[in-house]
């Protein structure tokens, strides 16, 4: 998280340079709003890089994942939008052991979770007037996964199972991730509409231990608002 800080502190001062000297032009707005998303497809997949390859257990994972979290902005020229988010999501899934009976115990566990994820991206507005499409991508400056896993552990090795439980809470980095995106924004007096569809390519979770990762790559419609509160009344440039 500090490591996310420090990137987000970092790009946000490099926008107010470039905008430092087009605020006398009035050339750079600057917008907050909220955005929703939903991922097509299920997006997380055993990970093969957190060491259970000998005897990999089956997993089942939950079907409903949406998206949503604040957004902040700065468009230059009216042309190039500069946008930062910061993307919440939940997930859930169960997984089995598979050990052979050898072992003398089985585990079922169930993990319940969210993740915060930090999405940097730059698009370009084509045409004029007040709906306009745009294309562009960026790229995940970090983010992190919070889970809490019930683990559910039956003993074979005496005459009768013994089932003892455990909880515990984990924290994971995610991985880099790039998108791109594409869409079409409304513009009106005081707020835009901007729905887009958005790919993201993820890269391979090697460093982490956890035992799922986010699949490579991944679709999401994404529907944001967005508002102008230091817009002039003033009829709209185009």
């Amino acid at each position: 998280m500090k490591r996310c800080a420090v990137q987000f502190a970092f790009w946000m001062i490099l926008i107010a340079c470039m905008a430092q000297d087009l605020t006398a032009q009035k050339r750079f707005e600057v917008d907050f709003g909220v955005r929703g998303g939903a991922l097509l497809g299920q997006p997380l997949k055993s990970n093969p890089y957190s060491g259970q390859g000998l005897f990999p257990p089956t997993y089942t994972f939950d079907n409903v994942y949406g998206t949503v979290g604040p957004t902040v902005g700065v468009k230059l020229y009216r042309r190039v939008d500069i946008r930062f988010e910061a993307v919440y999501k939940r997930f859930g899934y169960q997984w089995r052991s598979n050990v052979p009976p050898a072992a003398g115990y089985t585990v079922y566990s169930t993990t319940q979770g969210h993740s915060w994820e930090y999405p940097l991206l730059a698009t370009y507005h084509f045409g004029s007037g007040n709906m306009r499409p745009f294309l562009g991508g960026g790229l995940n400056l970090g983010g992190t996964t919070t889970s809490t896993l019930n683990d559910q552990y039956t003993y074979t090795t005496s005459s009768l199972p013994v089932v003892t439980t455990l909880q515990t809470k984990t924290t994971h980095s995610l991985p880099m991730a790039y998108h791109i995106v594409g869409g079409v924004e409304w513009r009106f007096t005081k707020f835009s509409i901007r729905p887009e569809l958005r790919y993201t390519r993820w890269t391979a979770d090697t460093t982490s231990g956890s035992i799922v990762s986010n699949r490579p790559n991944q679709l999401e419609p994404v529907f944001g608002i967005t508002f102008q509160p230091f817009k002039s009344n003033s009829r709209q440039a185009r």
